[in-house]
């Protein structure tokens, strides 16, 4: 395809006995990228083997491997507030940057079918997580000066280890005469994480390395500090829960659900040999109803709360690590339709969601946090997937959402500034997809689509804009051979330059990628 990109993947799956069934993925993707020094690469390995044990019993022993380098692109920078066509193929990174990321996922899991009306599922899991930054991440030019510069080199590692183990019972009973089902289960795990980096992040050169904007110099990674071990942290953390689901009538049924969450962090310094620990708790619930108005129309309400920033606070400072649990509470209504002799569906759905205490990151610091007072949300979604008349389908949806901040105070300088009743940042107010495809013989498709994101900030201060966009792809797969497809697949059909996100608070776009092609070839036997 185009860059360079390859990509080979293998799929097998079967029985080796009549008790003994196993699953194999392997895929492997590489390409020279669209930017300058934008080489990536990715390999996934993906098995699983599956035993009968008895009519009643399975055990599934599975492992997910994963080891990415990703083209490292920071985006382009603006020029006097512009973006210049001819900077978009440049990579203003270093020639020695780093982005690798090495995950692995293990798991063995229980099914038991203990009666007719209770069964057990266990799921014993191990996970490991290494990754590794080494970049200058900012651009920034200057207006009076008319020069790019180059900063903020980060270097940053992760090495990550959780074991957990998940226990579920499911039971099926009768609840005041009514059917009813229930779900029970703990969670507990244990997560061993350790980051290091060159913090305070110091720069060799303060006011940033001068650049060529049109043939930037590479050179190489460089700070006033060293790499090195800055901290490690233990967080364990078990949550105990329950659902429920109840027939109330031919048509009404009523879900609810409740949980409990349990985390202590427990934080070393490997600087100064400090200790800092933290416990939480969070208590969450949710309930609601649903109607099946006929056997192809349902409405549903449902109202729910929850708790986050669990994952988050393992990297945390210790003063960052102080902060509370984000809590939210989300209502939602919405319908499911089946229509046209089931040829047709259509979903809708309105929501409010409120976020307390939520932890941001800051747009001019990726290695620091803030916490929001209040975020809410009002959302609408629709989505619509139609089987047309002679062999044409027709898929689409839209979102449009209303977010801001209801009560978050920005430090800029040192100085807290009022954001009330900004969008938070990389919000679009509109989404929307629309996808049409053809049989146009038994042996040949043709499809078509359009991609549209409205326009984003880039600050909490929404003095920046990513403006909107929106992109054309195309498909065409043909049944060369009983047991080979041949696929042909474009992206942005009509070569358009726009950003799909930003960097550096609005300074720098990441740019999506140029049109491009890319044709597969598939076998099976």
């Amino acid at each position: 395809g185009s860059f360079d990109r390859q990509q080979q993947a293998f799929d097998s799956g079967g029985s080796l006995t009549d008790t003994l069934s196993y699953r194999l993925n392997l895929n492997r993707l590489r390409s020279n990228g669209w930017v300058d020094r934008g080489d990536s690469s990715s390999d996934f390995i993906s098995a699983a083997l599956r035993w009968q044990a008895t009519d009643d019993l399975t055990f599934t022993l599975a492992h997910d491997y994963g080891d990415q380098r990703p083209q490292n692109y920071f985006g382009t920078p603006l020029i006097n507030g512009q973006l210049k066509d001819s900077l978009r193929n440049k990579n203003y990174n270093v020639r020695d940057d780093k982005q690798h990321y090495n995950d692995q996922w293990t798991r063995l899991t229980t099914d038991w079918q203990i009666n007719d009306a209770v069964s057990a599922s266990n799921e014993l899991y191990y996970l490991k997580a290494q990754r590794r930054w080494q970049n200058a991440e900012n651009y920034n030019f200057d207006a009076d000066s008319q020069q790019l510069s180059r900063s903020g080199y980060f270097g940053i590692g992760h090495k990550q280890e959780q074991v957990g183990d998940r226990q579920t019972f499911t039971f099926k009973h009768s609840l005041f005469g009514l059917d009813s089902q229930t779900v029970t289960g703990v969670d507990y795990n244990r997560i061993r994480f350790q980051l290091d980096s060159n913090s305070p992040f110091n720069d060799v050169l303060p006011n940033g390395q001068p650049l060529d904007r049109y043939h930037p110099q590479t050179g190489y990674f460089e700070s006033a500090d060293p790499y090195r071990d800055q901290f490690d942290s233990t967080t364990k953390q078990m949550s105990v829960f329950a659902e429920n689901r109840t027939q109330l009538s031919e048509r009404w049924s009523l879900v609810t659900g409740v949980r409990r969450d349990y985390v202590h962090v427990d934080r070393n310094s490997l600087v100064d040999g400090s200790q800092s620990d933290k416990t939480l708790t969070g208590n969450n619930w949710k309930a609601g109803l649903v109607f099946a108005l006929t056997q192809d129309t349902s409405f549903y309400g449902q109202v729910a709360t929850s708790t986050d920033g669990i994952g988050g606070l393992i990297s945390l400072s210790p003063s960052q690590q102080q902060y509370d649990l984000s809590t939210a509470r989300q209502t939602e209504i919405g319908l499911k339709q089946l229509f046209w002799d089931q040829r047709g569906e259509f979903t809708l759905a309105a929501y409010r969601i409120v976020k307390k205490k939520l932890l941001t990151d800051d747009p001019g610091n990726p290695t620091l946090k803030q916490q929001v007072g209040q975020q809410s949300s009002n959302g609408l979604e629709a989505s619509l997937d139609l089987q047309l008349p002679n062999a044409w389908q027709l898929q689409a949806n839209a979102a449009i959402v209303k977010a801001k901040y209801d009560d978050f105070e920005e430090v800029v300088g040192g100085v807290p500034v009022s954001r009330n009743g900004n969008r938070p940042v990389d919000v679009p107010r509109r989404t929307a997809n629309l996808w049409l495809s053809k049989a146009l013989t038994d042996d040949l498709k043709a499809g078509a689509g359009v991609r549209y994101v409205d326009a984003r900030y880039a600050d909490m201060a929404n003095r920046n804009e990513l403006p909107s966009y929106t992109v054309v792809d195309a498909t065409l797969s043909w049944k060369a051979l009983r047991n080979t497809t041949l696929g042909l697949q474009v992206n942005n059909l009509f070569d358009r330059t726009y950003a799909q996100s930003q960097y550096n608070e609005g300074q720098q776009w990441i740019l999506g990628e140029p049109r491009s092609f890319f044709v597969t070839a598939d076998y099976t036997f």
